[in-house]
């Protein structure tokens, strides 16, 4: 078996596959990076060997060993010759910003009661801001939470569990519901689809976090669900706030619960304005 194209976004894979491709030869290499961006942030001695030693000159690898570069935003590539001095061979595909979303099937417009957090709860994810609010959003509403994602067991002490640990000490859970990850999308989709929010909620705008391209931005986009995010977004920060896809705010609660109330009281104009960014912006 030959296949005729290899095409990844992890630059680990991409260093096994830059190797398979140049032992068999024609089979056209696609390299989808997203990650320099995140060289950015605040990092401890040991992730700063992992992305200025290691993976930097493996990302290097595998760049030039591609036939086809796709970046998500100018920046990468600006990053990447920053980083070795010169320009660094490479044919460019770059993703336009505003960025193209498909509306799921599963996405509904009717009135929803509940708020959703997506991916990794991470230090600076901002849930220990919005937690305390929720009395008073169910109190007047019936809004709840909903936190959707792995508990990373790697690590020694993960953050989920000291938040299912505030939750419980505060006495807030008749408010917030966890799920592990699902893998099904369509079962996923069918979980969030009564969220009316979508919270990003970065406290550290100099975090790996932050400088990262979020998941879950394009995830509530998808599923037509407008957000409320802080600056630490990357580039969907202005993308959020130039077509009203939602609020961008500072990570304080009273600018986070405004945002919020916002929203409930205005759910079909940021679905609305969702599903025309859309239908403008095509993805496929």
């Amino acid at each position: 078996f030959r296949p005729k194209i290899l095409w990844t976004d992890n630059t680990w894979v991409g260093g096994v596959w830059a190797i398979f491709r140049r032992l068999i030869g024609s089979v056209c290499f696609i390299y989808d990076n997203r990650d320099w961006v995140a060289l950015d942030s605040k990092q401890s001695f040991f992730s700063w060997v992992a992305n200025n030693v290691v993976w930097a000159r493996l990302d290097y690898f595998v760049t030039v060993s591609s036939d086809l570069q796709i970046n998500y935003t100018e920046k990468i590539r600006l990053m990447r010759n920053q980083f070795f001095g010169k320009e660094v061979t490479q044919n460019l595909v770059l993703y336009n910003n505003p960025f193209p979303i498909k509306i799921a099937k599963e996405a509904e417009d009717g009135h929803k009661d509940n708020i959703c957090f997506v991916g990794q709860v991470r230090e600076d994810s901002g849930l220990e801001l919005l937690i305390p609010l929720l009395p008073k959003l169910y109190a007047a509403h019936g809004i709840k939470l909903k936190i959707i994602g792995p508990t990373t067991e790697y690590q020694r002490k993960p953050h989920k569990n000291k938040i299912k640990a505030l939750v419980k000490d505060g006495g807030f859970e008749k408010y917030v519901h966890f799920y592990e990850w699902i893998d099904s999308e369509e079962k996923f989709h069918n979980t969030i689809k009564d969220c009316f929010c979508g919270v990003s909620l970065f406290t550290n705008e100099s975090s790996y976090s932050a400088m990262a391209i979020p998941g879950k931005v394009s995830v509530y986009l998808q599923m037509a669900i407008p957000l409320v995010a802080t600056r630490g977004n990357g580039v969907f920060t202005e993308v959020i706030g130039k077509y009203r896809l939602g609020f961008v705010v500072n990570p304080n609660s009273d600018e986070i619960m405004d945002s919020i109330i916002n929203l409930y009281n205005h759910q079909t104009f940021f679905s609305t304005n969702i599903r025309n960014y859309a239908k403008k912006y095509k993805g496929k």
